[in-house]
């Protein structure tokens, strides 16, 4: 039950021992510590990872499925920037370089938005009630519920 949440955000499993990943990730990005990023990497580095992971197998991956993961890992920046997901959802590729130009240019863009944001609030969506993260960070792709339960405001299950 938890694939789809690690396909979205790659360290969602990482232990609280494992804060020195998320400090490693904090000392290369562009973004200082002032947002409350817990385990929500920055997407692009984690796309930028997954990549060179890919790049250093034996076993070729097929560049569909390096296409799906990147969807999934960079799906909040994906939803600002546009002309990134039109130009990713076109490749077809043999050339993983063309996928990691896109992660990069996507990691550019992210710090750009992290350093302008420095000084922004914390948001809570009022839908769910769960803290909005900034687009730059990995983060769970949380479903909408059937439109019944919505207006019920509760959801119920009948067996």
């Amino acid at each position: 039950m938890s694939a789809e949440g690690q396909l979205y955000n790659a360290a969602l499993f990482a232990s609280s021992q494992g804060r020195a990943i998320a400090d490693l990730f904090e000392s290369t990005s562009s973004h200082g510590p002032s947002f409350d990023t817990g385990l929500h990497l920055p997407h692009a580095d984690l796309a930028l990872e997954y990549l060179s992971i890919v790049a250093s197998l034996r076993t070729p991956t097929h560049f569909s499925a390096v296409k799906g993961h990147l969807f999934k890992l960079m799906r909040p920046g994906f939803a600002r920037e546009h002309d990134l997901r039109d130009r990713l959802g076109r490749l077809r590729g043999v050339d993983l370089q063309m996928y990691v130009e896109i992660a990069q240019e996507m990691k550019r863009r992210m710090d750009r938005d992290a350093a302008a944001a420095l000084a922004a609030r914390e948001e809570i969506d009022p839908a769910s009630g769960i803290k909005v993260l900034p687009h730059w960070l990995a983060q769970p792709y949380i479903r909408p519920l059937p439109e019944a339960a919505a207006t019920k405001g509760k959801f119920s299950f009948s067996f």
